[in-house]
This record gives C-alpha cells, sequence and structure tokens, in this order.
C-alpha cells in the first residue's frame, strides 16, 4: 500500500511507510535486515528528501544501502545506493559529495558485473532501468565534480549499454 501510495504521490504514503518499517523492524521474523524492512524504509526516505526532510531521508537510505549489502545483485541493493547518493549530493557537503561518490563507484562496479554475468538475461527486467539510472547518477556527480575525463569514459560505457539494449 505504501508503495503505490509514494507512486501515486499520495500524503498518506510516509505514514504507512513509517508503520510498515517500524512493525516490520519490531517482528522477529523479519528485523532492521529483512529485505522487506529494507524496502520500506528505503520508500520512506524516498518520501522524505521529497518532503525536504533530508537528514531523516539520509538515515533511512543509508540504513537501505548499508543492509542491502546482505542481498548482494538486488534492484533493492542498486536503488538504496542510488537514492542514498542522490540524498548525500544535495547537501552540497564536500565529505557528504566524497561519500557519495563512493557509494555509486561501487553501484556502478555491482551493475556493471550484473549485466556481465547474465543475472539480468530479460531485456525487460525492471533491474535494468536501475543499472542505467545508476551510471546516469555516477557520470552526473563526477561532472560536478569537475572530473569530465572519467565522467565521459563512464557514460560512453552507459550510452553502450543503453544502446545493447534498444534505449
Amino acid at each position: 500500500l505504501g508503495y503505490v501510495q509514494f507512486t501515486r504521490e499520495k500524503e498518506e504514503a510516509e505514514g504507512t511507510l513509517r508503520k510498515a518499517w517500524h512493525e516490520l523492524e519490531q517482528d522477529p521474523r523479519y528485523g532492521r535486515d529483512h529485505r522487506d524492512t529494507l524496502q520500506s524504509g528505503l520508500l520512506l526516505g524516498q518520501v522524505l528528501v521529497k518532503k525536504g526532510a533530508l537528514p531523516e531521508a539520509q538515515a533511512f537510505l543509508r540504513a537501505a544501502w548499508e543492509g542491502g549489502h546482505k542481498y548482494p545483485n538486488t534492484t533493492l541493493l542498486v536503488r538504496a545506493g542510488e537514492f542514498y547518493s542522490d540524498a548525500l549530493t544535495m547537501t552540497g557537503n564536500p565529505q557528504d559529495l566524497d561519500i557519495a561518490e563512493k557509494v555509486l563507484d561501487e553501484v556502478w562496479k555491482i551493475a556493471s558485473r550484473m549485466s556481465l554475468n547474465n543475472f539480468v538475461r530479460d531485456r525487460n527486467s525492471v533491474l535494468w532501468p536501475a543499472l542505467l539510472s545508476a551510471g546516469d547518477c555516477y557520470g552526473r556527480l563526477l561532472l560536478d565534480r569537475q572530473r569530465g575525463a572519467d565522467a565521459e569514459k563512464l557514460l560512453m560505457k552507459v550510452i553502450k549499454l543503453k544502446k545493447d539494449l534498444g534505449h
């Protein structure tokens, strides 16, 4: 329900996702690092970013990123890294930008490994937009940090991948 509310930009999404995250975190069958809990936190973090509650959003997104490592080669991990790094870059703080760059570097390596190892066989898979978006974000961050040559190399790989996929 929280996801549907989030995608429809309903105000209730925050409350629904907070409740889901809290209940999942407290449930011994799930806990803080369960995939469903992390997914709820990831969505809640995105809602909080849109609301302008950046510090709280970063906490949920960081938790999704760190906990997501328990689930390698998943959309959860790639999206968590992408959204966490976006929230970090919004601060403009040089230390946050350093962290964002490290996160996106790791996300891009994961995404590249996934595409090379055929984790994503179906070109219509929901994973492809996550992989392509992560590459775009990383390239944009490198450009913002005045690293044009690095950004160009990376974005050329993203463009090739997009062409290979028919985008």
